[in-house]
């Protein structure tokens, strides 16, 4: 967020000074002033949270509870309370080759894929046990998700396109037909899931037990998605890049 915020205020800066040497209109100028302002005092106002040297990864907040849990570089989880900025250490023992790929959570329960194994805690990260039941190949543990309308099933992609779902909140998996995506939404509303691709979406009505499977077209063909949402069930937002790193966004 503090590049971004730094980029963007560069940007402005250029087009303050692009503005100024064409001499165009004070208006603009004001605007491009107001703009330049706004970024600068948003930097400024950015504090760091947490303990000292800590770079953080990957975010998971628990929606029933309210705590964050914040995986960090160093591969350590952090149970975090942002009203008081009080940030616990769990114990999760990882071996030195292990790095935490993904993380989820709902209502203490946190689900953790790193890139050997699949662990899973009911206490808030207090206790932790290998969740591996039904997985026929451990490997880089890249997505998991708690479907939130009913947080007994939960999705996990281990490896490239391998999938597997679980009805028992984790406990054990088994594996979804072949489904070449890295990315995962649902409208709570209607009950859809989506898996998405560049050329192909699977969707699911059913909790993902069955899926449908149909192509799509993006029109940029090395469009790479790095963000997927679904709006509702006719209405799609991906977000990525392509292979000049030009920011898109197709719906």
């Amino acid at each position: 967020l503090h590049c971004h915020l730094i980029i963007n205020y560069f940007i402005a800066c250029r087009d303050f000074s692009a503005s100024y040497n064409k001499g165009v209109g004070v208006k603009k100028i004001i605007i491009s002033i107001t703009i330049i302002m706004l970024i600068a005092m948003k930097i400024l106002s950015l504090e760091h949270i947490g303990p000292p040297g800590i770079v953080g990864v990957f975010l998971a907040i628990d929606p029933i509870t309210g705590f964050d849990y914040v995986t960090t570089k160093q591969n350590f989880l952090y149970k975090v309370d942002i009203q008081s900025n009080d940030w616990q250490k769990l114990q999760l023992e990882l071996a030195n080759t292990e790095e935490i790929c993904a993380i989820d959570v709902y209502d203490n329960v946190i689900i953790v894929a790193t890139n050997e194994h699949i662990y899973r805690s009911i206490d808030c990260g207090a206790e932790w046990v290998i969740s591996e039941t039904g997985i026929s190949m451990v490997g880089i543990g890249l997505n998991v998700h708690f479907y939130k309308p009913n947080p007994n099933i939960v999705f996990l992609q281990v490896g490239a396109n391998i999938w597997y779902r679980s009805t028992n909140n984790g406990i054990s998996w088994q594996t979804l037909p072949y489904i070449a995506s890295n990315h995962f939404s649902y409208n709570a509303e209607s009950g859809l899931i989506v898996l998405i691709s560049t050329e192909m979406i699977w969707e699911s009505y059913d909790e993902g037990e069955t899926w449908e499977e149909r192509e799509i077209s993006i029109i940029d063909n090395n469009f790479m998605i790095t963000s997927f949402l679904v709006v509702d069930d006719l209405t799609y937002i991906c977000c990525g890049f392509n292979n000049s790193f030009e920011e898109r966004i197709f719906v």
